[in-house]
């Protein structure tokens, strides 16, 4: 038998034939597999070793039972505390105690299924074995193993920074990440990413700054001195040295270094004027001094006409930016890149849809359609220059050019959104159209107003006969406009020939109404 499953029953002389109280006290043995039979509080799996037995693998019993019979059971006949009867030791026995809920397997989540046969005791989801927290169905993991689950715990790596502003809160070794490259600024070489390594970053968590070359908090970028020597780097020739800022003769070697800083073979300490150069500078080598020379850089372009006089590569520059034109990518600081601006020198032009050599900023018919691109609601599409109903659509691809729902192919006004169909062919829709069929009959009194022929609207006699034999009949010509009975007087407004009125003066119901052969009304 398991120990694991094993309940003592209490056994004295007033309990030695005591029987279950079910209905059917050998319900136990219909249970054919251990973890159903445990899950019984009434029954207990009785393990048989002997595979030559009939009982083998073992067989679920009463729990009473099979402690009444179980000789290996040495406690039910020798424990004292059987007579006390304190219900403590066992499932109903001992007369003194109420022993009901005595050695009950216990079940953590109310499944049925008694804690020491169920693999997730608390119903969370986690198998006991990878849960932390097993008899807790509100946790199961411990990162930093406090004891406080991590779902109630607020420091879960316990790093000393709370979760909420750990962007690593189950890495005890990170807690920022300034860059947001998935790497934890302690193991990132590079925190800002700007490409310099943080050894080497003076700034590193500021991706716009590298250096700091002066050490005064102010980076190389934004420094406006980046030597701190008080001239600043705009007119300083060495910006990174704080002892030099002047190179008098343009050697390379600051005056403060320089022993002959106007280069004219005297030394400074010799020299009378050290800013004056005996030898003039030639800055082409042509064997003409600059002063002299008409194009001191030899490229071609009078110094009088180079932006440039000593850059052989540059000549010109279009829009005063400093840059040169070759250099400058956009040459007319239009916003628009040489490369994609048809006017690469015009900053008032950029594009020119037609190709007819006028800018479309100044050109009135932009995609040379015929069509004035301010009566043009395509003004860059040559194909197509109408959109009457404004969707977005050219009408020539509009399969409802005034938008009014009915397609062109069944519009018989395609642009007049208040009309669409014509019935009677006169020109005129149907919603103006006083008479769609144009049969002479108004359509307020016509009961079939698309169909000629004049069908008066029942809903127009408006009385009842006054009695059985009560009923006329009436023939009108011509176009009929209202027919009105009344108990005193018979009036007919018609437009025609002839008609003929009862006389009588009672009510007249009028059945019903047709034309005959001859084209005449007939109502009855």
């Amino acid at each position: 038998m398991s120990a694991s499953s094993v309940q003592f029953a209490l056994e004295d002389e007033s309990t030695s034939d005591y029987e279950p109280t079910s209905g059917r006290h050998d319900h136990c043995e219909d249970y054919d597999s251990e973890s159903t039979c445990n899950s019984d509080s009434q029954c207990e799996w009785d393990e048989e070793d002997d595979i030559t037995d009939d009982d083998y693998p073992g067989e679920c019993d009463d729990s009473d039972d099979s402690d009444d019979s179980d000789s290996s059971d040495s406690s039910d006949s020798s424990d004292s505390s059987d007579s006390s009867g304190n219900g403590n030791s066992g499932g109903n026995g001992g007369s003194g105690g109420s022993g009901n809920n005595g050695n009950q397997p216990a079940d953590t989540d109310g499944d049925g299924i008694n804690d020491e046969a169920d693999d997730d005791d608390d119903g969370d989801g986690y198998n006991d074995i990878h849960d932390a927290f097993p008899l807790d169905p509100s946790e199961h993991n411990d990162n930093d193993g406090d004891g406080t689950g991590d779902n109630a715990d607020d420091d879960d790596d316990n790093d000393g920074v709370k979760d909420n502003a750990d962007a690593f809160p189950f890495d005890d070794r990170e807690q920022y990440n300034f860059d947001g490259d998935n790497m934890g600024d302690n193991a990132d070489p590079d925190d800002d990413n700007d490409g310099v390594n943080d050894f080497e970053d003076a700034f590193q968590f500021d991706a716009s700054e590298q250096y700091d070359h002066d050490q005064d908090g102010i980076g190389d970028n934004a420094d406006l001195d980046d030597d701190n020597d008080g001239y600043a780097d705009l007119n300083d020739a060495f910006p990174f040295d704080s002892t030099e800022h002047n190179d008098n003769d343009g050697d390379g070697i600051g005056d403060n270094a320089d022993t002959d800083d106007d280069n004219d073979g005297i030394p400074d300490t010799e020299d009378t004027d050290t800013e004056e150069l005996d030898i003039k500078p030639d800055f082409d080598n042509d064997g003409s001094p600059d002063d002299e020379d008409a194009d001191d850089d030899n490229d071609g372009v009078p110094d009088d006409q180079d932006a440039f006089p000593f850059d052989t590569t540059e000549s010109s520059n279009y829009d005063g930016d400093s840059i040169g034109d070759n250099a400058d990518t956009d040459d007319d600081n239009d916003g628009y890149a040489d490369v994609n601006d048809t006017f690469p020198f015009n900053a008032l032009e950029w594009s020119d849809n037609d190709n007819d050599g006028i800018g479309d900023n100044e050109d009135t018919d932009d995609d040379n359609d015929g069509i004035l691109d301010e009566d043009d609601a395509f003004p860059i599409d040559s194909f197509s220059s109408t959109d009457f109903d404004l969707d977005g659509i050219p009408d020539e691809f509009d399969m409802d050019d005034d938008g009014d729902g009915v397609p062109d192919i069944s519009d018989t006004f395609p642009l007049n959104p208040s009309e669409s169909k014509d019935t009677d062919g006169d020109g005129m829709g149907d919603n103006s159209d006083p008479d769609d069929d144009n049969d002479g009959f108004l359509d307020i009194i016509d009961a079939n107003p698309k169909y000629p022929g004049f069908y008066l609207d029942p809903a127009l006699a408006g009385s009842q006969p006054s009695s059985a034999d009560d009923s006329g009949t009436t023939f009108v010509g011509g176009i009929a406009v209202l027919l009105l009975f009344t108990t005193t007087i018979a009036m007919a407004l018609i437009f025609g020939a002839r008609k003929f009125m009862p006389s009588k003066k009672e009510d007249i119901a009028i059945e019903s109404t047709r034309i005959d052969t001859t084209g005449e009304v007939e109502i009855q």
